[in-house]
């Protein structure tokens, strides 16, 4: 049998009454996390624009905008909210295939289970699905050692479209060929999306729209009876290598579930940087330092993290460059004492004093750091004082991996601090409670109908 089909016929037996509690438990937190990080894109200004080009396109009214009061087509609503996902770099991700599933799953899923009633349990075993197949095959990839493509492309908005398509027919209930059909599909129409556009690039986010509105249409194609190859999964791995290793795509298939194994984030930048601001953070606190006894800052850290963060700013970038700049990252630890979504606006970008602190941080690879990757993503820190003291830290497990989680609570207060502003105080309670008793709802609409502006 093909890849394909083997997942197929997975995910045609896979039942909500098969899962686990842990893992649905696990499934509602994500789900929670994700809704919050999208209502965070959505009161952005690439949200906006975002949000207007969808709503402009003049489509049927069949799905939600979360975070607004417009509808328009499934796969366009799939395109707008995964593309707002995507805008803070606050959503999960799996380390070991090097992809952030929420960014694209969920939006298809909510698009396309509200354009056909779905219930709550066929909600939550969709994305259970779609997160699978796109963290297996992305982990096959990652872990081959000849790359031929995977350092030049965005692994969520490349392998995310066959994630989609998995879920989505889920969704519309496809028999098992048909749903391989639906990953061949998804493996002819998933965006190339080039590494390039992290460089300062304002579409950056819309890598993960595409790739969701190609999981849904590839979803409802196959419903519509058109085929896909069902070898698909095996040409696309060798378009990437020559040496990978395809049977950890179906390895402990239904015994494994790629979203227990997720990593969640506290700061709003890319998570090869996260275990240098959490470093930072605490050296700052915990030796009670002031910024202006900073006199130098060495971070020491894995090759790929060097190559994707070691950049400077100036008031001209961007969010996205600031996103993935240790330098600029480490100077709001010490300036601001935290790196969240409003460190990102226009106008904190354009200020001076923080791409010139940024000038004292320097990136270095370390061997051994770097030896830890992919299972762990960790950095040591080290901040020399004008006093002449030198103060270090390392961190090998940074906040919300699963050696390190966040608290249901902490889970709750990142939700709200994201929704609020969008969707108002008094609706947030109402939302998380819907959502940690998702399995009761039987019309997905219910919920979503409290993810927007009260009239």
């Amino acid at each position: 049998m093909y890849i394909s089909e083997i997942l197929s016929d997975f995910a045609v037996d896979l039942r909500f009454s098969k899962l686990s509690k842990d893992i649905i438990e696990k499934t509602k937190i994500t789900l929670m996390d994700t809704l919050g990080v999208m209502l965070g894109g959505v009161a952005t200004r690439t949200g906006k624009n975002i949000i207007d080009f969808t709503s402009n396109l003049g489509d049927r009214e069949e799905s939600t905008i979360i975070g607004t009061n417009k509808r328009t087509s499934r796969q366009n609503a799939a395109f707008a909210n995964a593309s707002n996902v995507e805008i803070l770099e606050l959503s999960d991700g799996h380390r070991w295939s090097g992809t952030h599933p929420s960014s694209i799953i969920p939006a298809a899923v909510l698009a396309l289970g509200e354009c056909r009633g779905a219930s709550g349990r066929d909600i939550l075993a969709s994305i259970i699905l779609g997160y699978d197949v796109m963290g297996r095959i992305g982990k096959a990839i990652r872990l081959s050692s000849s790359p031929r493509l995977k350092g030049n492309v965005i692994s969520t908005g490349t392998i995310g479209a066959f994630g989609a398509a998995i879920a989505a027919s889920k969704i519309l209930d496809l028999d098992s060929s048909k749903m391989a059909d639906s990953l061949g599909i998804a493996g002819f129409l998933t965006p190339l999306s080039m590494r390039e556009n992290y460089d300062g690039q304002l579409v950056k986010p819309i890598h993960a729209g595409q790739s969701a509105k190609a999981g849904v249409l590839s979803a409802m194609l196959a419903e519509a009876n058109f085929g896909g190859s069902h070898e698909i999964v095996e040409r696309f791995c060798d378009v990437f290598s020559d040496d990978i290793n395809k049977s950890l795509i179906t390895e402990e298939l239904g015994e494994y579930f790629v979203i227990s194994d997720l990593y969640y984030k506290k700061h709003a930048s890319c998570r090869f940087s996260h275990a240098a601001v959490d470093a930072t953070l605490y050296l700052m606190e915990y030796h009670d330092i002031n910024p202006d006894q900073v006199e130098r800052v060495v971070v020491k850290t894995f090759k790929v993290a060097v190559r994707a963060l070691n950049q400077y700013t100036n008031k001209e970038s961007t969010f996205v460059t600031c996103q993935f700049s240790l330098p600029y990252l480490l100077s709001l630890a010490i300036l601001s004492g935290e790196v969240i979504p409003q460190q990102f606006s226009e106008e904190r970008i354009k200020d001076r004093t923080l791409h010139e602190f940024a000038k004292k941080v320097k990136v270095v690879e370390d061997e051994g750091i770097t030896n830890l990757f992919p299972d762990k993503y960790a950095a040591k820190v080290e901040i020399q004082l004008t006093t002449g003291k030198k103060q270090s830290k390392f961190i090998g497990t940074p906040k919300g991996d699963p050696g390190n989680p966040l608290t249901v609570r902490e889970f709750k207060e990142k939700f709200a601090s994201l929704a609020i502003p969008v969707i108002h105080e008094e609706r947030t309670e109402k939302i998380i409670n819907d959502i940690f008793k998702l399995e009761h709802l039987n019309d997905i609409s219910e919920l979503l109908k409290y993810l927007k502006p009260s009239k």
